[in-house]
């Protein structure tokens, strides 16, 4: 089984791979990569999009001296599911992805694991695509408003290995490719919390730039929940999830 689980998740680089150029922005290379990957991982990146009014690639971002802020965030309504993301720098985001949150039964908790996977999940193929090696002075800071999503990943992050009776908690699935990806990606990356929804206070203090940048991500989820709704199409379970 492990084998074939390796299988699943293993995705062979392109040949022969040219760093993108900050004059023509459109990563088509990267994009055919990502529709390349097996099933599971190629519906989690479909909707990725490159921001085109960036003064900088993400390559140029992961191979100097800078932070590299990914949030996400998640919701669900009745029997529907979606998560959003961003990927960005000091200043300006460079990278945003959305779609639907598989799984049944759906809840909140399910939709913001997915949304922090599938953010990480497309940093790693990203970094594996180009072949890069972070600049020593590159961080990357990661945000969820999900206080329940941070409790139980850094319980599991502890853990050696999983006893059987883990494997039958609700959400196993994405919890356990969520630790794996971690322990996978170049760099190290823990989550920290954000407060959500911060755009509703009715407050003279500007907003913190991972603030901004979750209430971006929650409209990037808002925007695939209300395209599931209207069209009343609910997203089968895939394997391995």
């Amino acid at each position: 089984i492990d084998k074939v689980a390796q299988h699943c998740y293993t995705a062979l680089p392109y040949p022969d791979i040219i760093p993108p150029d900050n004059n023509n922005r459109r990563d088509v290379g990267f994009l055919d990569y990502v529709a390349s990957l097996p099933r599971w991982e190629a519906d989690l990146l479909q909707d990725v999009t490159e921001h085109q009014h960036a003064t900088c690639s993400l390559y140029t971002a992961l191979t100097s001296k800078s932070s590299i802020f990914a949030v996400s965030d998640g919701g669900a309504k009745a029997q529907f599911g979606s998560f959003g993301f961003v990927v960005a720098t000091q200043d300006q985001i460079l990278w945003s992805g959305k779609g639907a949150a598989r799984g049944d039964p759906i809840q909140s908790f399910r939709a913001e694991a997915y949304g922090r996977l599938a953010a990480l999940r497309f940093l790693k193929r990203y970094v594996q695509f180009y072949n890069i090696n972070l600049h020593d002075e590159c961080t990357v800071l990661s945000f969820t408003d999900s206080k329940s999503l941070l409790q139980r990943e850094n319980r599991e992050w502890d853990w050696t290995d999983y006893y059987p009776g883990a494997c039958l908690t609700a959400d196993h699935d994405v919890l356990r490719m969520l630790r794996e990806t971690r322990k996978e990606l170049p760099f190290d990356t823990s989550c920290t919390h954000v407060k959500g929804h911060q755009d509703r206070l009715n407050s003279a203090e500007p907003l913190k730039w991972e603030a901004e940048l979750n209430i971006v991500a929650d409209r990037l989820a808002s925007e695939a929940l209300q395209d599931l709704v209207d069209t009343k199409r609910i997203p089968l379970p895939m394997i391995p999830f």
